[in-house]
C-alpha cells in the first residue's frame, strides 16, 4: 500500500468506489431478466412449451431470484463499506461530493450545480476528496474484487 504512486492510489480508490454502481447495474439487469421470464410464462403461446416441461421457467425464475437476493446482499455490504470510508473524510462537503458521485451516480457537472460551484472547482474538490479517502488494505480490496 505504501509504495503506490498517488495516481495509482487515486485509480484504485476510484475503482473501488465505482464498484457500487456496477453492482447496482448488474442487479438491474438480473431483475429485467427475471421480469422477462415471468412475462414469457404468462404468454398464451408459452403454455404449450411449459406443458412439456412446466418446471423449467419456474426453476429459472427461482434461480434468478436467489442470485438477485445474493447480489443485493453484496450491494448492501459494499454500500456500507463505501459509506464508512466516505465518512472518514474530515470535510463534510467532500463527503457529500463522494456520496453523490459514487453512491448516487451523479456527474461532477450536476454536483457542481448542487454545491453552487463550477465544474473545474468540483474536479479539484473530487481530487482532494480522493486524496483524503483512505486507501483500502489488500484484504479489503481482495474482498471487494470477489464481489
Amino acid at each position: 500500500e505504501k509504495n503506490k504512486t498517488p495516481k495509482t492510489a487515486e485509480a484504485e480508490k476510484k475503482r473501488r468506489l465505482s464498484q457500487y454502481r456496477l453492482l447496482d447495474k448488474q442487479i438491474g439487469r438480473l431483475l429485467a431478466e427475471e421480469k422477462g421470464w415471468r412475462a414469457r410464462l404468462l404468454q398464451p403461446g408459452v403454455q404449450a412449451h411449459t406443458d412439456r416441461n412446466p418446471a423449467k421457467p419456474i426453476e429459472r425464475i427461482a434461480a434468478l431470484r436467489g442470485e438477485i437476493d445474493r447480489e443485493i446482499d453484496k450491494l448492501v455490504d459494499l454500500r456500507r463499506g463505501i459509506e464508512a470510508a466516505i465518512h472518514t473524510v474530515p470535510d463534510k462537503e467532500l463527503q457529500l461530493l463522494l456520496h453523490w458521485k459514487y453512491i448516487d451516480g451523479l456527474g461532477l457537472g450536476e454536483i457542481a450545480t448542487r454545491l453552487q460551484g463550477g465544474r473545474r472547482r468540483m474536479i479539484r474538490k473530487h481530487a482532494a476528496a480522493l486524496r483524503a479517502l483512505p486507501l483500502p488494505t489488500s484484504s479489503e480490496t481482495a474482498q471487494q474484487t470477489a464481489v
